[in-house]
C-alpha cells in the first residue's frame, strides 16, 4: 500500500480484515508530516536563519508546525514503520526537483530567487547538491529511524497514548506460564 507496506490492523478493525486503503494513505502521509516538520524546522534555524529580523510567519512555519506535529505524533496512535521511509524520501526528492525547476524558471521568494539559501541552484549548484544529498540520504533516514525506534516505542509505554494504538504497535506483557502459578 501507499503507506509503505503497512497492512496491519487498526485498534477497532474486525479480525481478518486489513486496514482500509484510505487509512493506509493517512498513515503514510502522517509519517511524512512528522519527519518533514522536524527536518524543515531544524534546517531553517540551523542553515537559513541569519540571526537578523524574522517575519511573523517564520516561527509558525519553521517551529510551531513541528510542535503541533510532535504533539500529534505522541497522541494520535498512527503507526509508523521503517518500511514507510521510502515515501518520505520520495517526497523529499520531489521537493528537491521542484526547487531546481523553481530556481531555473526564475521563481522568487520575496526578493530572493530561491526558497532557501542553501538550495540556491543558480549561484552555487555544488553546495545545493551537497545539502540536498545530505538531507535526503543522511538526515531523513536518521530522523525517520529515531521516530520508529525512539518516539514510537516511548509512545507505546505511555498509558494514554498506548490506548489509541493498534494492538500490534503496543508491547504485549509476557503471558504467565504454568511455572508462575506454582
Amino acid at each position: 500500500g501507499l503507506a509503505g507496506g503497512y497492512c496491519g490492523k487498526t485498534a477497532d478493525a474486525p479480525e481478518g480484515q486489513d486496514t482500509p486503503w484510505f487509512a493506509r494513505i493517512t498513515f503514510g502521509l502522517q509519517t511524512v508530516t512528522y519527519t518533514f516538520s522536524f527536518i524543515v524546522a531544524t534546517l531553517f534555524w540551523a542553515l537559513d536563519f541569519d540571526g537578523g529580523n524574522i517575519d511573523a510567519l517564520s516561527p509558525f512555519t519553521h517551529g510551531i508546525n513541528f510542535l503541533i506535529a510532535l504533539a500529534d505524533c505522541l497522541v494520535a496512535g498512527i503507526p509508523m514503520r521503517l518500511t514507510q521511509m521510502w515515501l518520505t524520501l520520495a517526497i523529499a526528492l520531489v521537493y528537491v526537483i521542484f526547487t531546481i525547476i523553481y530556481d531555473v524558471a526564475g521563481g522568487r521568494a520575496g526578493p530572493d530567487p530561491y526558497i532557501y539559501e542553501v538550495l540556491n541552484w543558480t549561484d552555487d549548484a555544488g553546495e545545493a547538491t551537497l545539502y540536498a544529498c545530505l538531507v535526503c540520504l543522511v538526515a531523513f533516514p536518521i530522523v525517520f529511524g529515531a521516530c520508529v525506534y525512539g518516539v514510537m516505542p516511548s509512545r507505546a509505554k505511555c498509558k494514554c497514548c498506548a490506548a489509541r494504538m493498534a494492538p500490534s504497535d503496543v508491547e504485549k506483557p509476557a503471558e504467565p506460564s504454568a511455572m508462575d502459578s506454582t
